[in-house]
Formats: C-alpha cells, structure tokens, sequence
C-alpha cells in the first residue's frame, strides 16, 4: 500500500474514532515573540493560553536546517504561556515549533457516558533581532506576448518598485496559451531554465503575468471528490529546475474536466508529486475567462483591465505605506472538520500581530470596511466559483476585499484554471487582495513572512514541507498514546500561488544610495564612498564581484553605518562593487533589515606601484570618452598653485602591468590642456590610465569597448 493511501485510511479511521467536537483553532498554538538585543540577547516566545491543554514542547531549529529534530528544548506545564531563549546570537533567525498536548471531554455517547478526546495543537515562528532575510535574488517576470505592449506602464513601475527593493529585473516575453499546450508549457520551461544559469545572481522569483501556458501534472483529487481525480494545474513544476518529469504512463482519461484527461503523450505529466524540493518560487497573475467581472451588468472588465488593476493596486502598496493592521480574520465553515484546514491561518497569523489579532469573522462581512487586514481565510464547500459560507466569484466582483494576502479553501477551485475560478478571482477584487492560495489539503506555513521573508519564500516552504521534516498540521493522540499525523498532501503538484511571489509584510520603502565612489591605492587597495541617502535608512551592506565570476560576496557580515568602506583584495582585473541600503523592521517575531536598493560601481585593480604623497592632490587626469573604441582625449588640469612641473608621465597599462602606451613632457605649465592618444591598437578590456607629476601620482581606469 503507498504512503498517501494508508494516510488516507489512516484519515477515515479516525474520523470514525472520533467526533468532530474539537475546533480547528484548538489544532495551532497561536504564537509570537519579543526581542532583547542588549548585552545579554534573549527571544521570549508567547502564546495564548488554553485551559485543556497539559504540557507544552519546545523545539528550535536554525533556519537553513531543512527539517526539526526530535529532541525538544523545554517542556513546560499547562500553566506556562511564555519562555525565553538564552542561547541566542543577534543577527541570527531561529524557527521554533511549539506543541501542546490537549485532552478534554469532547462529547457523550448514545448512552450518555462522557468521550474524551486527546491531540496536540502546533505552532510555528521564525525569531531574532536585527536579522538579514534572505536577499533579494533575480526576479523573472514572464509576461504573455500579447499584453507586453499594453502594460508596459505597469511593467515599468513594476521593474522600478523591484529594483528599489533590492532585485535584479528580467521581463521576458513568452507565449500565450489559452488551451492547454505541451509545445508553450516546454518553452516556458527552457526560458526559466536559461535564465537560472545566466546573469549575476541566483534567481529568486517568477512571476507569470497573463495568460501563460498552464502546466497539468499528475492524476491527484485533494479536495476528495472522484469526479475531480486527474491532472491538476502545477505552476510549483516552473520552479522545480531539477527533476525530470515524464509523460509516459499515466492513463486517466473520461475525467469529468477534459482538461484534466492525463493519457500518455499528451504533454501532461505522470508525476503528483514533487520530484525534489521546488528551487524558486512561482506565482501567478491570470485573468482569463474570467467575465464574471463587470463594470455594469453587460460590460465586462476586459483582461488588460483586470492585469492593469492588479499591477496599480501592487504598485500602490509597494510605495505608499498603507496603513495594516497585522494579524487577520479567519472564516471557518468547515469547523470540527478533521482536516482542521483553518488551523493554518490560526497558527500562521499571530506572527505578525500577537494571538489578539487573530479573530473569527466573516470574509465579506468583516473585510467591507477599513482597516486593511494583511491576511484573511475563509473555507467551505466549494464550486469552482464559490465557497460555502464564504462566498463567490460575484462577491469578489461587487464586494470589497480589505485584505492583502488571502487564503481559501473548498471543493473545485484548487484547481484554478477555469471559468470564473474563485481562486483567481481573489486577484480581481478591490481594493487591496494582491496574492492568493489554496491552504488545507495541504496547509499553508507562512510564519517565516513574520521576519520579512516574501510570500514567495513561505510558498517553497509549504511546497516542500512534509510530517518527515516536522511540520505538524493535525496530530491526533489514539487511546494507546500513539500519536497519528493526517497530513497526505505533503508535497502534491497542485500547491501554489496566485499573485505576486516577491510581496512582503511590510513593504514600506527604504532609501537608497545614489552614487558609490571609488578610488584605488597600490596593492589593490579599493576605498568606496557614498552620501548618506535621504529616506529610511539604517546601515548599509557591501558586496564585490571579480571578473567573470557571476556570483557576488557578502563583504560586510551585518550591516555598517559608515558611508565608506575599505577593500583589500590580491585580484588584478575589473571589480564590481554593490552598496545596499537596509532599514530595521518590526513585527510580533522580532526585528529584522528591509532591503533597498542596489547602488554599484565598477573599478579595475592593478599591482602597478604608483608613488604617495602627504602632498594634496593638485593635478587631475579624465579619460574622454570612456569607455572608447579608438581616439581617447586625456583632459589634464595642473593647479596654478603648483608651478611649473619638471616632469610629466602619462602612460596606459594592462591589468598585468605592462605599459601599452606612454608620453612624456618637460617643464609644464599650470592650466588645463588635453593630450590625444590612438587607443585603437589596444584590445577590448579595461586599462590603468597612470598620470606623474614630480612627487604626485594619479590614477583612473580606461575601458575599450567596440
């Protein structure tokens, strides 16, 4: 028997076991955290109390170690509602999980005699003080062809919003695809997979814009119902650039969707789950077949319009720090369900506000008016265009959604990709909805978002998170003790992202540097400068990248708040220097860095011994134009206060210090004056341009470019 049929008789053995009387919010300890980064740095962990809980476990994790040990830190009573870790470093994350063990009474039987019941509820956070998130990589955004030119305003802001954040931009074209096409879904797969290995940073995000081809994989029914079993919608599969997916023997045809026949070579693959963990995460803006939404009765909102909606309404909360209140509303029209699928938002959204800003409400109801919450669930039987005790499709379109990040769950709509999808139409609704995601089969774990970490990130992490690796959804305790995990999703090909992958939790803007300076000394010595940027800026990060190599090094372990910075470094060639703002941050797991801007410089380093002086410089050198192709002008200028200069050297050199070029005057004259020079013997590279006056020695960089 595989492993996701005996969790699934696992799963219906125990709903005959039990009754459905526990809630779902009794299944997560709804934690957040307070900071010392004094001389003696602590973390103290809160949660909310519960009168049927018996003991607490404590288990902490760095937050690079892929799964949670067995080994807990602290076991505590039920009294306990707090605990502090000593054993902390600032600058560093460290992930805490937190079970309690609940027993009460949970019913009678037909005779009347009491039923206990006994499971665990589970908690996540990520927590420290003055951390680094993750840096901001390359984003790839994937753009349909056909809507390139119409949002290209949108694009542009969009490109602008990132790269003041810190990332690396690439808006690529690529195929639309309004039926399912196997030729589309491999070309998209090549331009992810080129982009992975060109440029000069890891990639870090996609996004897919429009209707770009959709991917199917698999033969999977996680909402249950048999009509619904085969290939399901998979973006996850973009992101994942290492496993090898087949087409060759999956036969799941006649389902009740013809989208989702999965026979062999129909370009749909056999796999439904994961092959290995997924590298980069995908999200997803597509409004099409989506005519639900209307201006008036008869006037739908066309698909640019609903593109070009989403695209303002994120670059508005990008750039105007909107005002948010952190935590979040849960309505749970599945309650005593034993999936416990709203379990994910109660123990997900204390990170962000505490277990007070938390609150059962009504989707629609709650989220009519200001203030905007940051998340919101809700869950019920589904359609594709609706949830029960939630909403639908209509809702999105006529009523306002106060809420940024949003999470639903039912029946159908997981699988996205039709008419009117509910899913989807989360995306298209006003006024703040900007991501969306199907969280209960399997659930969601966003708690790294809590230290500044993007949505995104919190997708790959639900994407390869699994009971083996310690993320406990539901834990139910059996009559012997033995403790049985339902959790048969883990790692399923459906799981993914509507919206935006590179959103954050707080996204007010961080100043940037507008110029980095630099200035060589013998031996490849490089001093950078800046001025202090205007806007919110609380230190600064550097990083230098040598030659060919594409990858950058973090210079400045934390981050400085000095406006220079020395380097040494034994490398003769091209260096490119980055100086990145940051800016504190603090939510209810702890503080931590905001990026900002990228601002870089490029200088070459040689071991060409030039002479010092105490004397101030008095005579400057500038190449014009620079870079040049063949005549270059050296524009000299000798100040009057100088005198007359015995000697003058001008001379060119390699990277390797041989001179190329050199010219030689006598008794010159203070004042201004250019010397031509024919650079086009030299060979395209970059060139040390050294200039001697008696006791003075200056230096800038030439490069010849064609």
């Amino acid at each position: 028997m595989s492993r996701v049929t005996l969790l699934v008789v696992l799963f219906l053995m125990l709903q005959c076991a039990y009754t459905n009387a526990q809630q779902s919010s009794e299944f997560a300890v709804l934690l957040s955290a307070t900071v010392n980064a004094g001389v003696s740095p602590s973390i103290t962990l809160h949660w909310d109390a519960d009168p049927s809980g018996k003991q607490i476990q404590i288990t902490r994790k760095s937050k690079s170690e892929p799964a949670w040990s067995g080994t807990a830190m602290a076991t505590l009573d039920s009294t306990a509602t707090q605990w502090t870790d000593t054993e902390v470093v600032a600058g560093q994350a460290y992930e805490y999980r937190v079970l309690r063990y609940m027993y009460r009474q949970i019913g009678t039987d037909s005779n009347g005699v009491a039923q206990f019941g006994a499971w665990m509820g589970s908690g996540y956070i990520s927590s420290g003080m003055m951390v680094l998130p993750e840096r901001p990589k390359r984003t790839l955004v994937l753009v349909d062809s056909t809507m390139l030119a119409p949002l290209q305003q949108q694009l542009n802001a969009l490109k602008s919003d990132l790269e003041s954040e810190g990332w690396v931009v690439s808006i690529v074209s690529a195929p639309r695809a309004e039926t399912f096409s196997s030729e589309k879904v491999e070309r998209v797969r090549k331009l992810i997979r080129d982009e992975a290995t060109a440029g000069g940073r890891d990639l870090g995000a996609i996004l897919l814009i429009g209707r770009l081809p959709v991917l199917y994989s698999g033969a999977i029914v996680p909402d249950g119902h048999p009509d619904h079993r085969g290939a399901w919608p998979a973006d996850g599969i973009y992101g994942e650039l290492d496993g090898t997916y087949t087409d060759l023997t999956l036969n799941v045809p006649n389902t009740n969707r013809a989208a989702q026949d999965n026979v062999p070579g129909d370009g749909k693959y056999d796999q439904s789950l994961f092959l290995t963990d997924v590298d980069v995460p995908v999200g997803r803006v597509d409004f099409f077949n989506m005519p639900a939404f209307t201006e008036a009765a008869t006037n739908p909102i066309s698909e640019i319009d609903l593109l070009k909606n989403y695209l303002n309404r994120n670059h508005k909360y990008r750039t105007t720090s909107p005002s948010i209140r952190m935590g979040g509303i849960i309505d749970d029209n599945f309650q005593g369900n034993d999936g416990r699928f709203a379990a994910s938002a109660w123990r997900g959204f204390s990170v962000f506000g505490g277990d007070t800003a938390v609150k059962a409400g009504d989707f629609f109801g709650t989220l009519a008016l200001p203030p905007v919450h940051l998340m919101a669930y809700g869950c019920g039987g589904g359609n594709d265009a609706g949830a029960s005790g939630v909403g639908s499709t209509t809702d999105m379109v006529s009523k306002p959604v106060n809420a940024v990040f949003t999470f639903l769950f039912g029946s159908y709509f997981g699988d996205w990709d039709t008419r009117n999808n509910f899913l989807r139409s989360a995306l298209a609704s006003k006024p703040e909805a900007l991501t969306c995601a199907w969280s209960g089969r399997p659930h969601w774990y966003i708690h790294n978002m809590g230290l500044g970490e993007t949505v995104g990130y919190s997708t790959r992490i639900s994407q390869n998170a699994t009971v083996q690796n310690g993320y406990y959804p539901v834990l139910i305790v059996g009559a012997n003790g033995q403790v049985s995990t339902y959790s048969p999703f883990d790692r399923w090909i459906h799981i993914g992202l509507m919206g935006d992958p590179t959103l954050r939790a707080i996204m007010k803007p961080v100043g940037a540097v507008q110029t980095v300076t630099a200035s060589t000394e013998y031996p490849n010595k490089v001093k950078l400068s800046w001025i202090r940027p205007v806007g919110d800026v609380d230190g600064y990060l550097v990083f230098r990248r040598r030659g060919a190599n594409k990858a950058y090094v973090q210079l400045t372990a934390n981050p400085i708040t000095a406006t220079s910075y020395a380097d040494s470094t034994r490398f003769e060639g091209s260096i490119e220097y980055v100086v990145q703002t940051v800016a504190l941050r603090s939510t209810a797991s702890g503080t931590y860095y905001a990026y900002g801007r990228n601002a870089s410089t490029n200088v070459v380093t040689t071991s060409i011994a030039g002479e010092t002086s105490d004397t101030p410089a008095r005579a400057s050198l500038v190449a014009s134009p620079n870079p040049a192709e063949s005549n270059i002008s050296f524009a000299v200028n000798i100040d009057a206060s100088r005198g007359v200069v015995a000697v003058m050297t001008l001379a060119v050199y390699d990277i390797h210090g041989r001179t190329m070029w050199s010219f030689e005057q006598n008794n010159v004259l203070p004042g201004a004056f250019n010397v031509g020079f024919d650079a086009s013997a030299l060979a395209v590279g970059h060139y040390i341009v050294r200039m001697t006056t008696d006791a003075q020695t200056t230096t800038t960089p030439l490069t010849i470019a064609r």
